[in-house]
């Protein structure tokens, strides 16, 4: 009965990362703006639309007048897993995914600029067959995000900018998964849980921007967020075993991992730029994760679920031609380690290191711009042999890819 409650506690780790849900690792998505991902989001140093309010928000006052962005994304992956135990593939019915983001900023003065951004920074709507192997452990999952994020940079010096950023979340989850009562109501009988919690956080970022002739750097500091989620555990089982299983409340509470980004740019020559960014991204901290139940029984019991995490660094490279006055062409690419270890890894997160290659093209004519890019993400196969909740013989093999693509306009008063 306890591994019933343990299914609960993983899946509120879908919040941290769910396979193909985003260009970027962990819930960190990196999808806001067309231009931007179409250089394998290496813009820390570079970034020149309303876009750097996620980027680097120190770069906002680079940005004349008042802009607007907008624009949404799409990733349609997909997850397999070859079972050693029963020979079976099993593919998962993931998204579409369709983060989409809003972005404003407005040049109070020579130095002092302001912005604002609306954008869900997670999104999954993912679910395996109702037969499979591992249903005891997942069947569905539906999360979502929002950010609101207020900006205020300024321009210390003609070469230098600061900027910081409040990042205010709500977040829903919504998830459900078969239960085996084959040992209280006889073989093959199963039930069903659900979950549906929600919760909010603040958070920060704080960064800056150099330039000197044709260099540039970019500096990002991402906070830690604390999330604190709460909502409904639901049971649907037999009359007979009601009492075991009450419908209630549930909570838990999650402290989300600081980043820190760096990038560097340079101009080769007229037209070229080019940049390197690397991301580090705490998921150390993620060492535990537990849920609390306000009604208990013998099958219903407060879980902590060991993760060990590590920490991952991720590199980004990317750059754009301008081919005239009119017409931009842009590359990039992603080196995206997983931060799961083996131990640890299960059908609920199975991520894999990623090989992300992205490429674009933008246009502008007057005040307007269009944008669009086309990625392809390559995880790399990762054998897994552990056991886990619901599927205590946890071995097989992972493969993953998507594909993905998107478009944002922008406009300028």
């Amino acid at each position: 009965m306890v591994s019933i409650c343990r299914i609960l506690v993983v899946v509120l780790l879908l919040i941290s990362i769910v396979p193909g849900s985003s260009f970027a690792s962990g819930f960190t998505i990196y999808d806001f703006g067309a231009e931007e991902q179409a250089q394998g989001n290496a813009v820390a140093a570079q970034v020149d639309s309303p876009s750097a309010v996620f980027y680097n928000p120190a770069a906002i006052t680079g940005l004349d007048g008042t802009q607007l962005k907008f624009g949404t994304s799409v990733l349609v992956p997909k997850v397999t897993f070859q079972s050693d135990i029963t020979n079976q593939e099993t593919e998962t019915k993931p998204g579409p995914f369709l983060p989409s983001y809003l972005f404003m900023t407005q040049k109070l003065s020579k130095s002092l600029s302001i912005g604002f951004g609306v954008f869900s920074a997670i999104g999954n709507k993912i679910a395996y067959p109702s037969n499979w192997e591992g249903r005891f452990s997942l069947t569905s999952s539906d999360l979502k995000q929002y950010n609101f994020a207020p900006t205020v940079a300024y321009q210390l010096s003609e070469n230098l900018s600061i900027g910081v950023s409040a990042v205010v979340t709500y977040a829903t989850l919504k998830q459900s998964n078969q239960l085996d009562l084959s040992l209280l109501l006889g073989p093959s009988v199963e039930g069903a849980s659900s979950t549906d919690l929600d919760g909010f956080g603040i958070g920060g970022v704080l960064s800056a921007k150099a330039s000197v002739d044709k260099w540039s750097v970019g500096l990002v500091y991402k906070s830690p967020t604390r999330i604190e989620f709460k909502g409904d555990a639901e049971f649907q089982v037999p009359d007979p075993v009601r009492p075991l299983f009450p419908n209630g409340n549930a909570h838990t509470t999650q402290k989300f991992p600081q980043m820190l980004v760096f990038g560097i740019a340079n101009e080769p020559f007229k037209g070229l730029t080019v940049e390197v960014d690397l991301q580090w991204t705490n998921w150390g901290s993620f060492d535990k994760q537990t849920l609390t139940f306000d009604n208990k029984t013998a099958a219903v019991q407060d879980i902590s679920t060991t993760l060990n995490w590590d920490d991952t660094w991720t590199l980004r490279m990317g750059g754009h031609y301008e081919l005239n006055e009119s017409t931009v062409l842009r590359l990039g690419y992603v080196y995206d380690p997983s931060a799961v270890p083996s131990d640890t890894m299960s059908p609920l997160l199975p991520e894999l290191d990623k090989h992300i290659i992205e490429s674009g093209v933008g246009y502008s004519v007057n005040q307007w711009s269009l944008d669009v890019f086309y990625g392809f993400i390559f995880g790399k196969s990762r054998r897994v042999n552990n056991s886990v909740s619901g599927l205590p013989s946890h071995a097989g093999e992972y493969k993953a890819f998507a594909h993905g693509g998107g478009i944002s306009v922008s406009y300028s008063f």
